[in-house]
């Protein structure tokens, strides 16, 4: 059997194959369902694209309105900026004058406008703010050094540090040799320094020994502080010096108040230490500038404490 034999024989082995009705039907049914579905398909991908079509309008639209409205964005923005600027500018000057203010504050209470020298042995000088707080000690000499160091004034109100000392351990051994303190006070406010040196007074006068509390100019305290002495100390010096021409101003820096009052009492003929109203000491002020500023050249405030 040739091949075209086979093909014949095929075709009608085919032709006289009936299918039967109902699977026709079902047949057909699904042909017709799939093409349903083809179509609802179809229509569905066309929909989508409408509305992403749509979308994309409204997108459109709406960038188109921003870019309408931008321009007067900018105007606004263009008007906000002046005073945004203004209201920076006004908190950056609060914030300088806020700092220059608080500076100003800083320096009062750094700056020394008054200056309490506190002689007996031991010499130190307190420098005191505007506000009458110690912020400094300084030793004058050797012991006044120790003294320093051994009390923690810097920070105290001006009487409590008096009465610090009045109290200290390196007092005390004066106070038990019949001792002699001078405190002298110096400052170009006449107001601060009333008020120091009535404290002052007030403490002296509280201690079991002789004293003295003597306004002095500031040309006085440079003065002493150049030959290394305290402003009590080296007005009795300079009251010794001027009467004994034995005693030179170093031989004077090495002896106590009280062996400097002895020493002028001595001189003066005085054999109760200077028992008088302090006129040795008073002129002396008034021949080297010991009053603090006073053109009339008078000693300014001096008085004396003694034991009772």
């Amino acid at each position: 059997m040739n091949d075209n034999e086979l093909e014949d024989r095929v075709r009608e082995a085919f032709d006289s194959f009936e299918v039967p009705p109902l699977l026709l039907a079902k047949a057909r049914e699904s042909i017709r369902s799939s093409e349903e579905e083809s179509a609802e398909a179809d229509s569905a991908r066309e929909s989508g694209m409408s509305s992403s079509s749509s979308a994309k309008v409204v997108r459109l639209e709406s960038r188109a309105r921003h870019d309408a409205d931008e321009p007067s964005q900018a105007v606004t923005g263009k008007r906000i900026q002046p005073r945004l600027r203004n209201r920076l500018i006004g908190a950056v000057a609060a914030c300088l004058v806020a700092i220059v203010a608080l500076f100003g504050v800083v320096r009062l209470g750094t700056e020394p406008t008054a200056f309490v020298g506190i002689d007996i042995n031991p010499s130190i000088e307190l420098q005191v703010n505007r506000f009458d707080t110690v912020i400094a000690v300084e030793g004058m000499n050797e012991d006044g050094r120790a003294m320093a160091a051994d009390l923690a004034l810097a920070g105290l109100p001006f009487d409590e540090a008096l009465e610090a000392i009045a109290s200290s351990d390196g007092l005390a051994a004066y106070l038990d040799d019949d001792g002699f303190i001078a405190l002298s006070v110096s400052s170009d406010d006449k107001a601060q320094e009333q008020k120091l040196m009535g404290q002052g007074e007030a403490c002296l006068a509280s201690l079991p020994l002789e004293g003295s509390c003597d306004a002095v100019s500031m040309a006085f305290r440079e003065e002493a502080h150049a030959r290394g002495m305290g402003c009590g100390r080296y007005a009795a010096a300079l009251e010794l010096a001027s009467i004994d021409d034995s005693v030179s101003l170093d031989d004077c820096a090495h002896l106590t108040m009280r062996q400097l009052r002895d020493r002028i009492a001595q001189c003066c003929g005085d054999a109760g230490s200077g028992e008088g109203d302090g006129t040795a000491a008073s002129g002396h002020g008034q021949g080297h500038g010991l009053a603090a500023g006073d053109d009339s050249g008078s000693a300014g405030m001096h008085h004396r404490w003694r034991r009772s």
